[in-house]
């Protein structure tokens, strides 16, 4: 049994999104674990909220998958 701290709680596997015919990100891969976090840093425009939209099911990506895998 994988202790709760270890437990994959988010992952991304090769995550894309496009608007248009222009690709915003692509080929996204990570992992999360219970305690992890992550910071999103860039210039306006490069599509940061893009990519939380998709993490929380508010897009769907054009391409890869997110999964969410809660403990308990």
């Amino acid at each position: 049994m994988v202790a709760a701290s270890q437990a994959r709680v988010l992952a991304v596997r090769d995550l894309g999104f496009k608007r248009g015919e222009r690709w915003i990100f692509r080929h996204l891969d990570f992992e999360l674990r219970a305690g992890d976090f992550m910071a999103l840093v860039g210039p306006s425009g490069v599509g940061k909220s893009t990519l939380l939209f998709c993490l929380c099911g508010f897009r769907r990506p054009d391409e890869g998958e997110v999964s969410l895998h809660l403990p308990g």
